[in-house]
C-alpha cells in the first residue's frame, strides 16, 4: 500500500475497536478501497452493510452509528491460490463468480474486515502492514476466518517469528497457545494451573486467586476443570504416597540412622508436631497408628500441589535432631517432586491433544 493515498482519511473517527493501532491511523473511508493501487480484478466488501442511524419504530440505542464494512481490491487468482473455499466460490460457477458485463464485487457481510485485512495483506505480499503480534481476541478472529475459508498456512513464518521472540513463553497466554496449536506451551500452562489449584470450603476447584474454575468458560474442545481436577488429584496422591513411604511403619520408630533412641524420640516428636500444625497427620498412616486412630477412606488434601510440597519442606526444617541431616527423612523432596510430572505424563487427554494438532494445521504452526 502506498504511504499516501486518496483512500486514506486522516481525520476519520472510525474506531477499529482496539485492533491494531497502526490501522486506526490508516482507517479508510467505508466507500474507499483498501489496496486500491493494486492491479486487482475483484472487490471484496467485507463486514456488515451500511445501516441508517435511525429507523422508524426502532430503539436508537441499539442501532449502529458507523459503517462496519470495508472494501478490498484483490487479485482473484491470488485469493484462489491461498484459499480452497475462495477458489470454489469464485471459479466454481456460484453467485460469487465473475459477472459478464459488470464489475466483479463479492459481498461478505458476515466476516470481520480487519481479519480479512490480515489475510489479504499476507496473501498479496504486504508484509510490512502485518502487526508483530496480536491480542488473543484478535488472533482468534483471524484464525476463525482462516479456518472458514480453508486458507493455506500463510501464518507459518509469522508465527515462528513471534514465538522465537518470546522464548520464555510469558507473552503467549494459554488461550493463544490453544489457538495456534502449540502443545508444549499449552501443556506448561495447564501444568502450572494443576500445581496452583486447590479445593475451597464448598468443594469447588479454584485457581490461585481463589476463583472457582467451574465459573470460567472452557476453551472449545478443552475441559479445563476436568483436566485440572484429574491431574491435581494424581499429583497429590503421589505426594501423599511419598509421605507414607518415607514415614512407613517400619521406619517411623527408627528414624535416626545411628539407631539412637533419644534421637528417634526427638525426631518423631517434632515430626508429629509439625504434621499436626500443617493439618496433614491424617494423610500419614503410620502417625495415625501411633495415635491409635483409624484412617477412613483415601486421605484428602484440599490445598494446592505447591502448598503440599511447601508443607513437606517446612516439616523437614522443623524436625529436631542431634544428628542433622542424617535423621531428616525428607531430604529428597525436591528431587521427588521434580520427577512426579514424568510419572504422571501429560495432563491432556488424547482428544485434547488431537484438537491442538488440528489447531496447528489451521494456524500453520510447525514445531
Amino acid at each position: 500500500m502506498a504511504s499516501k493515498s486518496s483512500d486514506v482519511d486522516q481525520n476519520s473517527n472510525h474506531s477499529t475497536d482496539g485492533m491494531w493501532k497502526f490501522l486506526k491511523q490508516k482507517a479508510v473511508l467505508p466507500t474507499a478501497e483498501i489496496f486500491s493501487e493494486y492491479e486487482g480484478n475483484l472487490t471484496l466488501v467485507v463486514g456488515a452493510p451500511p445501516r441508517p442511524d435511525n429507523q422508524s419504530g426502532q430503539d436508537t440505542l441499539f442501532v449502529p452509528t458507523k459503517q462496519e464494512s470495508r472494501r478490498f481490491r484483490v487479485d482473484s487468482k491470488t485469493m484462489a491460490t491461498v484459499s480452497d473455499v475462495s477458489d470454489c466460490m469464485l471459479f466454481g460457477g456460484f453467485a460469487e463468480s465473475k459477472p459478464v458485463a459488470k464489475p466483479w464485487v463479492v459481498s461478505l457481510p458476515d466476516d470481520n474486515p480487519w481479519a480479512m485485512f490480515f489475510i489479504v495483506a499476507t496473501a498479496h505480499g504486504y508484509s510490512s502492514y502485518i502487526p508483530d503480534c496480536l491480542g488473543t481476541d484478535e488472533l482468534r478472529i483471524v484464525l476463525h476466518l482462516i479456518d472458514k475459508y480453508a486458507v493455506k498456512p500463510i501464518l507459518a513464518g509469522w508465527l515462528q517469528k513471534w514465538i522465537s521472540e518470546c522464548p520464555d513463553h510469558q507473552s503467549l497466554s494459554q488461550d493463544v497457545a490453544w489457538l495456534i496449536g502449540h502443545e508444549k506451551i499449552f501443556t506448561d500452562h495447564v501444568k502450572a494451573s494443576c500445581e496452583n489449584a486447590r479445593i475451597d470450603v464448598r468443594g469447588d476447584l479454584t485457581n490461585q486467586s481463589s476463583l472457582a474454575l467451574c465459573y470460567y468458560a472452557s476453551l472449545k474442545g478443552f475441559d479445563q476443570e476436568e483436566s485440572i481436577t484429574r491431574t491435581r488429584g494424581l499429583f497429590i496422591s503421589h505426594l501423599i504416597r511419598y509421605l507414607n513411604v518415607t514415614l512407613g511403619s517400619s521406619r517411623v520408630r527408627n528414624l535416626c540412622e545411628r539407631q539412637d533412641k533419644s534421637c528417634d524420640a526427638m525426631v518423631l516428636g517434632s515430626l508429629i508436631e509439625a504434621c499436626d500444625d500443617a493439618d496433614i497427620t491424617h494423610c500419614v498412616a503410620s502417625l495415625m497408628a501411633i495415635r491409635r486412630l483409624r484412617v477412613v477412606g483415601e486421605p484428602r488434601f484440599l490445598g494446592s500441589v505447591k502448598e503440599l510440597i511447601g508443607i513437606i519442606k517446612t516439616i523437614s526444617k522443623s524436625i529436631v535432631s542431634t544428628h542433622i541431616p542424617g535423621c531428616n527423612p525428607f531430604h529428597g523432596i525436591d528431587k521427588f517432586a521434580g520427577g512426579v510430572w514424568h510419572k504422571i505424563g501429560s495432563p491432556l487427554n488424547p482428544a485434547t491433544q488431537d484438537r491442538l494438532r488440528k489447531n496447528a494445521l489451521v494456524s500453520g504452526l510447525t514445531i
